[in-house]
């Protein structure tokens, strides 16, 4: 860290304390990451000389050598010529530490099964597979009543809140979630009722739905994944996607992070249904750098969000989330491509970061034409990334 005159600033450099104009304006807070436009305005506004991470950035230094590291661990190798993708993400790994440096690819038991000749086309359907596993579909008893009762138009909000608050355990994972800094409430919501009032009833609907799965599937057995490096990812992508909605207007965080919650829940059923083939599917992906939903097209002609679109049609959920789930890998695809951008980048922000572990070691190139179409602020990504950092531990507390 030190004092670097404008005229000699290059981008890259972080700033370390806020930056302002002569007259005392604001003009760039701690943390920004430089860019041409960014020194311009300084230079514009006759600042002379910032506090940066690295003196003047006048070398390749270890960090930029760390972060091509990471490009070529993750990405394939032309990322390393796409400066959107080195943009991003530098972002991420500006906030990664050292203990957060791990291989992504220590997740995959490795010890269980053998290495197999899968063929090209397997004769499989996303039907079968899903058709396969009645215990996922399924619910317990106690939430299968639960779920009849948030599908129900007709239930009315006493009737739920009610409902919710005869199951503590459910009860209390919500209040945690509500009470946590992600929704910022000035009071401590105590009831469930309250929370209602406050939220909404079609928000808190989403919010227990997401509950009630976590909890009915976060203990099944895998033979190929850490489970619970599986739901950390989901975990952490949710809370992404709705810190990322609340960046813009007139979009519901609650949707959001039900979306992103379960936007992989069609791996947990192939993992679940056909754990052999699957494995040999992530390895595959990791010995020819490729990302995951890729592999699964070539090899079975159809990826995990085909499979996943058809558990939550089975579990009612609307089309409007439902899309997210099928689409997240290729936003244009879907019906709302600017909702399903927002998950699409919320995943690659979250795998970026190393937390937790959703099967996929290779990611594809980060798409300019979803960002652009969605609209959505790379310049703002490095405080959204700040506060997902802040937020996770207490959000994975309550729903893990």
């Amino acid at each position: 860290m030190g004092w670097c005159p404008v005229s000699r600033l290059k981008p890259g450099a972080v700033l370390q304390e806020d930056v302002r104009a002569p007259n005392g304006r604001l003009l760039l807070k701690k943390g920004r990451v430089l860019d041409k436009k960014r020194i311009m305005v300084l230079k514009s506004w006759g600042v002379t000389k910032v506090c940066i991470d690295e003196l003047c950035g006048n070398k390749e230094n270890k960090s930029t050598e760390l972060n091509k590291e990471l490009i070529s661990s993750l990405f394939p190798s032309s990322a390393l010529q796409d400066s959107l993708t080195q943009r991003i993400v530098f972002l991420c790994f500006k906030w990664l530490n050292n203990a957060g440096k791990q291989t992504i690819s220590q997740f995959i038991n490795h010890k269980k099964y053998q290495k197999i000749s899968i063929p090209k086309k397997l004769k499989i359907s996303p039907e079968k597979i899903v058709a396969s596993q009645k215990k996922l579909c399924s619910f317990s008893a106690i939430y299968k009543k639960m779920m009849e009762v948030l599908n129900d138009p007709n239930s009315s909000a006493q009737n739920i809140g009610e409902v919710i608050s005869k199951d503590t355990s459910l009860s209390a994972k919500l209040l945690r979630f509500v009470n946590s800094p992600h929704f910022g409430l000035v009071q401590k919501i105590d009831t469930v009722s309250r929370a209602i009032a406050l939220l909404g009833l079609d928000q808190i609907k989403l919010l227990v739905k997401g509950i009630i799965i976590i909890d009915n599937f976060k203990n099944l057995p895998s033979d190929v994944i850490n489970m619970r490096q599986f739901w950390r990812h989901s975990v952490g992508v949710a809370l992404m996607s709705s810190i990322i909605a609340n960046t813009k207007v007139g979009l519901s965080r609650e949707f959001f992070f039900v979306a992103g919650l379960l936007h992989d829940i069609g791996k947990l059923v192939m993992l679940m249904a056909m754990p052999r083939v699957y494995f040999n599917i992530m390895l595959y992906g990791k010995e020819n750098n490729l990302p995951l939903y890729e592999v699964e097209k070539e090899i079975l002609d159809f990826t995990h969000g085909d499979v996943g679109v058809i558990l939550a049609k089975k579990w009612y959920f609307s089309n409007s989330l439902c899309e997210p789930i099928k689409f997240h890998h290729e936003p244009l695809a879907g019906t709302f491509p600017e909702d399903i951008a927002i998950v699409y980048l919320a995943d690659i922000l979250t795998q970026l970061l190393l937390h937790g572990f959703g099967g996929n070691i290779y990611l594809p190139l980060i798409n300019k034409e979803v960002l652009t179409k969605s609209e959505i602020d790379i310049d703002s990504l490095d405080l959204v990334i700040g506060t997902f950092l802040k937020q996770i531990n207490t959000i994975e507390t309550a729903f893990l």
